[in-house]
């Protein structure tokens, strides 16, 4: 074999290949084990599930509290927050990414955001604009979801409702900030009046069947080592094809 075709020594082909992928910094803040905050920077290589991971709140979105209104960006671990399902619950993690301004389409791909006008989903959902990242679900509720996915309720992707009126996809000229949270459970919280889902590897299942996959969601997530888990998924998932076929625009 030609020697130039040789993994390095001691060195895995799934190590190099994600040498060889784009990296991105990860500001992450999480509950440890005495249940204090802490927080820290990594830097991962990029792939759609670490993306994803971070990729559902923009920065200057309000979540609704048991004391009132918070920017996301001012939300530390530890904080309750409203959830639509169920009773208040605490953050366990939050995780951000910022894509700078003028970042080159030849180093890394800008992922768009969608903002949604105020009233979209029906009075006061969102009460105000709200703008959402790319892999954001917004929670539905109506009896057209049960023959789909078996329950009146479903997290349903926000690229779905594009309409360049109601939803519309904007890809900011400047530097733009966008985050997720994660629950100790699969929950809604309350962005702007309207539902979205919480973090829940569900959505991903079929990406972390493999070693190296998981190895670097672990990354992201440090709090894992000391909790059980985002625990079960509680709403199923409507696709994009399903969510369109219930013609609710």
């Amino acid at each position: 074999m030609n020697s130039a075709f040789r993994s390095p020594p001691h060195t895995r082909p799934s190590q190099q290949t994600a040498a060889l992928r784009p990296h991105g910094s990860f500001d992450l803040a999480w509950l440890n084990t005495q249940g204090h905050p802490e927080w820290d920077t990594r830097v991962l290589p990029v792939s759609d599930v670490i993306d994803a991971a971070v990729s559902s709140l923009a920065r200057g979105t309000l979540l609704s509290t048991p004391d009132g209104q918070i920017a996301v960006e001012d939300l530390n671990p530890g904080v309750m927050v409203n959830t639509a399902i169920g009773p208040p619950a605490q953050v366990q993690w939050i995780g951000s990414r910022c894509y700078p301004e003028g970042t080159a389409p030849s180093t890394e791909k800008r992922a768009p955001l969608y903002r949604v006008c105020a009233g979209t989903f029906g009075h006061n959902a969102p009460a105000h604009d709200l703008v959402l990242a790319h892999s954001a679900a917004v929670l539905l509720r109506t009896p057209a979801c049960r023959k789909l996915i078996g329950q009146d309720m479903g997290f349903a992707p926000i690229t779905a409702f594009e309409d360049s009126y109601n939803v519309t996809r904007i890809l900011p000229a400047g530097e733009m900030t966008v985050y997720n949270i994660a629950l100790r459970n699969h929950e809604a919280i309350i962005a702007n009046g309207l539902p979205v889902e919480s973090f829940h590897p569900c959505r991903n299942a079929n990406h972390l069947l493999n070693q190296d996959g998981l190895r670097e969601l672990a990354r992201l997530f440090p709090h894992l080592s000391a909790r059980n888990g985002f625990g079960p998924q509680r709403v199923a998932h409507l696709s994009l094809s399903e969510t369109r076929s219930l013609g609710l625009f």
